[in-house]
């Protein structure tokens, strides 16, 4: 499509309260797309995702009233959790065809959490660009919401996840999807650990036992302030240290205690 306008630029800008590394993994992890990506209603059907320089993305969404949809682009820089540059086109849309739009996404740490920068160049008019000013917004409406609702959810003191432990990690999987209607899926980044989701959200994790003798069980986790802190509480008050705290990139310090009675639980610090 011709137009004797130039490109529209469009700058969205928005404060989202938790670390970058959130941030970032909400833009790169297909299930986190899922959550967010799309104005309103917009539901994503699939997202794939191929995080490299080179490395291809599709997203394919339904939205009334287009009905369903692709949008695939190319990456052209991922600076893990600073940035993110790549291709954005419209597939099976006359008016995208030969353009080449770019999205530039930064996240700056700011205090309060991440200040989310976007630059979208490159429309085939500018009333697509202002389609598209509508839909980013509405995302960022989105984002920023879910970042809230989670932080209510996993603050301190509260549950936060459950994690099954279990030697036979095929076996597991098939009963608890077949009893709750789950979904289980790899964890993207190469780490041996599964997901269950329900409805493409994340219920629980499965692994093998961390350490020789750990009878299959489920652990609950509970948010903490500070890992650390929390582990010499436990001490203090007569309980036991089973996995001292430890990192998990991108996700946070975790421990594993045991009260005084002897029940077994965790505890989380998340990374932000």
């Amino acid at each position: 499509m011709s137009t004797s306008n130039p490109p529209a630029i469009l700058q969205v800008n928005r404060l989202i309260k938790t670390s970058r590394e959130r941030v970032f993994a909400a833009w790169t992890t297909p299930n986190q797309i899922q959550r967010w990506f799309g104005p309103g209603t917009c539901k994503v059907l699939d997202a794939q995702i191929d995080l490299r320089v080179g490395g291809s993305y599709q997203f394919r969404v339904f939205n009334d009233p287009h009905g369903e949809m692709i949008v695939s682009g190319e990456y052209r820089e991922v600076v893990s959790p600073e940035k993110l540059v790549f291709t954005w086109r419209w597939l099976d849309d006359p008016d995208w065809e030969d353009l080449t739009s770019v999205v530039t996404v930064e996240f700056v740490e700011v205090t309060g959490g991440t200040e989310v920068r976007l630059t979208h160049e490159g429309f085939p008019s500018e009333e697509s660009a202002g389609r598209h000013e509508h839909g980013w917004t509405s995302c960022f409406d989105k984002l920023q919401a879910g970042a809230a609702a989670v932080a209510e959810l996993m603050g301190p003191g509260h549950f936060s996840w459950n994690e099954l432990h279990s030697e036979d990690v095929a076996g597991a999987a098939k009963f608890y999807t077949a009893l709750f209607g789950w979904e289980s899926a790899p964890m993207a980044g190469g780490m041996p650990y599964t997901l269950f989701k329900k409805n493409g959200t994340e219920v629980g994790g499965l692994m093998k036992p961390p350490m020789p003798g750990v009878p299959p069980q489920w652990l609950p986790y509970v948010t903490v302030e500070a890992a650390d802190t929390a582990a010499a509480r436990i001490a203090e008050l007569g309980g036991s240290i089973v996995a001292p705290p430890f990192d998990i990139p991108h996700v946070g310090r975790i421990a594993v205690a045991r009260d005084p009675q002897g029940a077994t639980f965790g505890i989380f610090q998340p990374e932000c």
